[in-house]
């Protein structure tokens, strides 16, 4: 009887703290207990790829990576004009040159964008990728050229302004297909669809024991 009494008041106990939880949960407004929640969450969830219309990080910042970006164009242009102002110096035909040191600059330009400007894996997807990019720019940038000479008609320095025009449009559409398209860890070739967002970390979303 003293057993059979002493299970009985463990059980009333365990309901009336039962009881007083519920009541206690039952009096927090709903905005106060939606807000723990996303405070808790933000605890869990510490890497924040496994946030609610999360896309997928880029590598770097945008300004580090327009800097790095902006010092590689750099350095292509100055390959470029060498190499083709080696060639014409050893007697090798204009578009020959020209086109030698286009590729040469272009193979350099993938190269250090890849490992240095956004830090990005290689493979034959990604650099077929970047030779259309590339290539569109250069359509880009021969149409905008022209049309910028149509409209500026005789105006003083109308070549170069042109010019200006030409590879401002070439290249904003450079650095933007780089990083959002042919280097963005999200893109087909990057293993991964542009659509599909990275898998959560084991036991993400749960509350940390108390």
């Amino acid at each position: 009887m003293v057993r059979k009494s002493g299970i009985a008041s463990t059980l009333c106990a365990t309901e009336s703290s039962t009881s007083a939880t519920s009541s206690s949960e039952a009096s927090v407004s709903p905005l106060t207990r939606a807000a723990a929640t996303r405070a808790a969450s933000g605890r869990c969830l510490r890497d924040p790829s496994t946030a609610q219309g999360y896309i997928g990080p880029v590598s770097g910042s945008l300004h580090g990576q327009l800097g790095r970006f902006l010092v590689v164009g750099t350095c292509t242009v100055a390959v470029d004009f060498v190499v083709y102002r080696g060639l014409l110096a050893v007697s090798a035909p204009v578009n020959p040159a020209k086109a030698t040191s286009f590729v040469v600059a272009t193979v350099l330009a993938y190269v250090l964008n890849r490992l240095w400007t956004f830090r990005a894996p290689g493979g034959p997807r990604r650099a077929a990728a970047f030779v259309v990019l590339y290539a569109t720019a250069l359509i880009v940038n021969v149409g905008v050229n022209g049309v910028a000479l149509r409209i500026l008609g005789d105006v003083r320095w109308h070549i170069v302004l042109a010019f200006l025009c030409a590879q401002a449009c070439s290249t904003t559409l450079n650095f933007v297909g780089m990083r959002y398209v042919v280097f963005a860890p999200t893109a087909p070739w990057a293993g991964r669809t542009a659509t599909e967002p990275p898998r959560a970390p084991q036991g993400a979303g749960q509350r940390p024991p108390a």
